[in-house]
């Protein structure tokens, strides 16, 4: 049975707005910050992607560590707000799948495939968690939310991006490109992997199973899922690491 946790939680008959003021606000942001110049369009993407990242993982942060989960069911319990959270991750997928294309065609800036089926993909599951909850029949949305917390590199991730694009080489920019990698490599560690771990280990003391018994619990799509991500993001981070130390130990 589904509970809902919000109290003052209304019958909606559609997406909730958060949706779509993402799905056009941030189209919008981008126009205003590039203003058609493609000598502004990647970092306009950059910009927007950091205002993004913040804006999500603070929200999700806010709610996901809130003390009414203490009390609730993690997989059955419903929460408007937390959806609201979801709505605005899933309208700036979609929409950042569309600008991409866009600025691939008209200002020439390459995306990877991979990074293009990634936006799809995730844009797409996180709409279809709309759908189901439109319908009230939602399930699991407190680790959905927690998953957004990932989103908590991207602002270094695209810092590192501005720090390299700049001429200057001074020992400022050395010293601030070096702690930024090091923040970088620290966090995607900390939010991509080890929020995993967390979000296994938590269930388990929710159910009274250790992080394998909990993983080996879920069902097989959550599992294939979990795993999956998971191993990419460890590549993703080695990788990572490996690249830095290299950089910063030549």
């Amino acid at each position: 049975m589904s509970v809902a946790s919000d109290a003052d939680e209304k019958e909606t008959r559609g997406y909730p707005s958060a949706f779509w003021i993402a799905l056009c606000g941030y189209p919008l942001l981008f126009g205003l910050l590039c203003r058609r110049r493609s000598d502004r369009a990647e970092g306009a993407l950059k910009l927007v992607s950091t205002i993004h990242a913040v804006l999500s993982t603070s929200l999700a942060a806010r709610d996901a560590f809130d003390a009414k989960w203490k009390s609730l069911n993690l997989i059955t319990s419903r929460s408007a707000r937390s959806n609201a959270v979801v709505a605005i991750e899933a309208g700036y997928l979609l929409q950042d799948t569309a600008i991409s294309y866009l600025a691939d065609s008209r200002y020439k800036i390459r995306f990877t495939r991979l990074m293009k089926l990634h936006h799809v993909v995730l844009g797409s599951l996180l709409t279809l968690f709309l759908e189901f909850a439109r319908r009230k029949r939602e399930r699991g949305v407190f680790f959905v939310e927690m998953f957004l917390l990932m989103n908590a590199s991207t602002p270094l991730l695209n810092l590192r991006w501005f720090l390299r694009r700049r001429n200057h080489h001074g020992r400022v920019q050395a010293l601030a490109s070096t702690i930024n990698d090091a923040g970088l490599v620290a966090t995607f560690f900390a939010c991509r992997i080890g929020l995993i771990y967390y979000m296994l280990w938590l269930y388990g003391v929710r159910t009274n199973r250790s992080v394998v018994q909990s993983f080996l619990s879920i069902p097989v799509q959550c599992k294939t899922g979990t795993a999956s991500l998971l191993i990419l993001n460890t590549l993703w981070w080695l990788s990572m690491a490996r690249s830095t130390l290299k950089r910063h130990l030549k």
